[in-house]
């Protein structure tokens, strides 16, 4: 940003680099939306005893391209009687809160274009915009097939966007924020000790069965298709729509779907968290230290791991009663016999239960004779 700054100004700077971080955003995701559509297409193929499509380059994998050509060439027809202007506010009424809702998706703590403090409800709000787009479409067709359709897609949309507002409600009381990152956060935390099981998918499980299945719905998935009902009437609300107005369609559909997809992970899975609790202690610095035949020499990496024994000891003692309220089985790697003794003499003197070199002979000789089970 300051590169841009210093080249433009300011304001100029700021917002080339606001607009190359959209960029960023929205063009990943749409290469994601069109291989969505085949990742579909290929699914559904298998599921009915067909390959899918498999003509456009290798394996079929050139076909979204093809399509989005395709698409782009043709001519967007206007019918007779239809509203035009509003005819083609609808595409953009549904595509534009699909890719504004991006704004504020947090893809790691400081990778977020905007991280306000109310983004959950700025998500809600906006995503909630979408069902204008598809009533607005719907009605400007003067079509009875694309009114009926818009209006069963309109009563599914508002109904499911209900149980998904109260599923989200849970995890704002759960998280005590209405940010995303700070939900994320949240769950790192708990009982146990910020692994998958510290996730909100468990304590809040009902509502994340309802939030899956009402984003199931919300996207017009099967079995929640009843929207389109190919055999009643025709393809729904988008139904006199063609070229690249009908493609925005699909767009802003598969949009929602990574939405809503990436909603639920941040909200029930973790987010960008590992499902494993792991603590980095302090690192020995070997800067500058002898290599024997392209390792660490033995004698440099003992003298240096001595010095930071007591530090990654405290660490030790200090996270494990953060987390688990006392000690745990811990394993050690040292460098050497010296570093190991050091090691084991820093941890005897806290307290926490080790065995000295003493008692770790005695049963060690005990289980070399078969009076002990277990060392």
């Amino acid at each position: 940003m300051e590169f841009f700054q210093n080249l433009l100004g300011a304001d100029a700077g700021l917002a080339v680099w606001t607009v190359l971080k959209i960029v960023a955003i929205v063009g990943p995701m749409m290469g994601a939306v069109a291989y969505l559509t085949l990742a579909e297409r290929k699914v559904i193929g298998y599921m009915q005893i067909r390959i899918g499509p498999n003509r456009v380059g290798p394996k079929g994998l050139l076909q979204p391209i093809a399509d989005g050509i395709k698409l782009m060439l043709k001519e967007i027809v206007l019918p007779a009687k239809a509203n035009k202007t509003l005819f083609l506010v609808g595409p953009i009424l549904s595509i534009a809160p699909a890719l504004a809702a991006w704004a504020v998706v947090p893809f790691m703590p400081k990778l977020v274009l905007a991280n306000i403090d109310a983004s959950l409800l700025y998500i809600m709000a906006v995503t909630s915009i979408g069902v204008y787009g598809v009533i607005v479409a719907g009605w400007a067709s003067n079509s009875k097939y694309a009114f009926l359709g818009a209006l069963r897609s309109a009563a599914q949309i508002v109904s499911y966007e209900i149980a998904m507002g109260f599923a989200l409600v849970g995890v704002l009381m759960l998280s005590g924020s209405l940010n995303l990152v700070e939900i994320v956060n949240q769950q790192g935390q708990g009982i146990a000790g910020g692994s998958v099981f510290s996730w909100n998918w468990l304590p809040l499980f009902p509502m994340f069965l309802v939030y899956l299945i009402s984003g199931v719905a919300e996207t017009n998935r099967a079995p929640f298709d009843v929207a389109e009902g190919e055999s009643e009437i025709v393809a729904g609300f988008h139904v006199e729509y063609s070229g690249m107005a009908f493609a925005v369609f699909f767009l802003a559909e598969y949009a929602n779907m990574i939405l809503i997809a990436v909603m639920t992970a941040l909200m029930f899975l973790g987010g960008w968290l590992s499902p494993l609790r792991v603590f980095i202690a302090h690192e020995i610095d070997m800067t500058g230290a002898k290599k024997v035949a392209g390792e660490w020499s033995q004698k440099e990496a003992t003298e240096r791991g001595i010095k930071i024994t007591g530090d990654i000891v405290s660490e030790w003692v200090k996270k494990t009663h953060e987390i688990f309220a006392g000690p745990r089985k811990t394993i050690v790697f040292c460098s050497g016999v010296a570093h190991g003794e050091d090691l084991q003499q820093k941890f005897a003197e806290c307290n926490a239960g080790f065995l000295t070199t003493g008692e770790r002979g005695n049963r060690f000789l005990k289980l070399v004779l078969g009076k002990a089970k277990a060392l």
